[in-house]
């Protein structure tokens, strides 16, 4: 399903004063027509803020402290995963504010239609003042919550609230004020059990990687019945069954 985008459109005057903006964009009726699609689900429907608390928990640096940090590059837009950066103190950057924790699902408020969303799998990581930080707090799971951000329409609907150009933002609020589909809980368990799968395997895809790369390194350094013997043993330590 793909909303219309209308090339002409009329508005009135008040809008523009109730809206406090004038620009074209976000009044774009395919944006009314997303908002509506999310109000008509047969389950309900609420805000992000409803079902979600914003994490706001703050860190004080220490400059000689390794931090496993995470800005918007960190985030793969492809699936959601997560790659910290290991900076000490002194070289984290001064937007670095937030302490995350495990389970905030984030939320880049720098051109938020690429889908840099995604959900923090440890306690040790701090991140960038330009994500939302949001934590489950009613019916709706993060997983849920991280695909349906994800979903081509709500990208764009996120173009709605954009200012500036060249740097294209949104706002804590504007996320918060999202509306949001009370899923059921039956195919809220499905989105979560899919999205572990898929973070389990690709955890243990980058682990047979090293494996391969190291079992390499080992044949040359010694021979090849070395690392065929050290590879398998270090597969089976993973629990994986290569045929």
């Amino acid at each position: 399903w793909k909303p219309k985008h209308t090339l002409a459109f009329v508005k009135n005057f008040s809008d523009t004063q109730k809206a406090e903006r004038i620009d074209a964009e976000y009044f774009q009726p395919k944006y009314e027509e997303i908002i509506e699609a999310v109000k008509k689900y047969k389950g309900g429907f609420d805000t992000i803020s409803g079902q979600f608390r914003q994490n706001k928990k703050s860190f004080k640096k220490t400059p000689d402290k390794e931090y496993q940090y995470i800005e918007i590059g960190c985030v793969n837009i492809s699936d959601g995963s997560v790659e910290p950066i290991k900076l000490q103190g002194s070289e984290l950057p001064a937007n670095a504010k937030i302490k995350f924790q495990k389970g905030d699902v984030i939320v880049s408020k720098v051109r938020p239609y690429r889908g840099a969303i995604g959900i923090v799998d440890s306690e040790n990581y701090v991140g960038s003042g330009a994500f939302t930080v949001l934590q489950e707090n009613g019916v709706v799971n993060k997983e849920t919550l991280m695909v349906f951000l994800r979903l081509k329409p709500l990208l764009d609907f996120s173009l709605k609230f954009n200012t500036g150009t060249s740097y294209p933002t949104i706002t804590d609020e504007d996320i918060l004020n999202f509306p949001l589909p009370k899923i059921d809980s039956r195919t809220q368990e499905e989105i979560k059990k899919k999205i572990t799968e898929m973070y389990e395997t690709k955890k243990i895809s980058k682990s047979l990687l090293e494996i391969a790369k190291r079992g390499v390194e080992i044949a040359i350094e010694k021979d090849e019945q070395e690392a065929e013997e050290w590879i398998e043993s270090e597969i089976e330590k993973l629990g994986v069954k290569i045929q």
